[in-house]
């Protein structure tokens, strides 16, 4: 309800945070929790997303077809999706972008883009090998590093189109040891370096 009054008065409440922050000589970072498509009863109907209920075919699928309430990062509509979020909300003023993903894991599982992917580089099914099977991890890895590659060219343009000469800050929350981040396909190293 209050969030609609604001609305009714053209406030927005990000953009004031923001602004009173950065009044406060703080920088500040937008988070994106990547599990946060939908939550169970009786929430739905308050952090259910419309992009999530619209789009099941978008959703990350275990080996055995068992759909998981993800959405996969293996699609590049979902990908898009979240950029534009993103883009948006950086748009009030951010000062970059922070990734929560000790928040949100699994982001590609087996579902049909990942396998798509997966059997252009390897011919193969990756729904027969094991789960920790390298090849398995590294295009999760791949797909993982590629959209982070894209929220940094975001960042780059909203800098530019800012006109300041400021980098706008790209970070990420991880899980606690590097063996939990690559079972995901999270392979700190490797986005460091990049």
């Amino acid at each position: 309800a209050s969030y609609k009054a604001f609305a009714r008065k053209g406030i927005n409440p990000y953009k004031v945070l923001i602004d009173g922050c950065h009044d406060l000589g703080l920088s500040v970072q937008v988070s994106m929790r990547p599990a946060m498509w939908t939550f169970w009863e009786p929430y739905p109907d308050f952090f259910e997303s419309k992009f999530y209920r619209e789009h099941p075919e978008w959703r990350t699928y275990d080996k055995d077809g068992t759909p998981v309430t993800r959405m996969s990062w293996a699609v590049p509509e979902v990908r898009a999706h979240l950029l534009a979020v993103l883009r948006e909300a950086v748009g009030l003023g951010a000062d970059g972008v922070n990734i929560l993903f000790n928040r949100g894991f699994p982001l590609v599982l087996y579902e049909s883009a990942f396998v798509t992917e997966f059997n252009k580089v390897y011919a193969e099914d990756p729904k027969t090998l094991e789960d920790g099977d390298a090849r398995v991890l590294r295009i999760r890895s791949d797909i993982i590093a590629g959209f982070l590659r894209e929220v940094r060219t975001m960042l780059d343009e909203e800098a530019a189109r800012r006109g300041h000469g400021k980098k706008l800050l790209l970070s990420a929350s991880c899980l606690g040891n590097e063996a939990d981040n690559l079972q995901y396909g999270l392979d700190i190293k490797r986005l460091v370096n990049e």
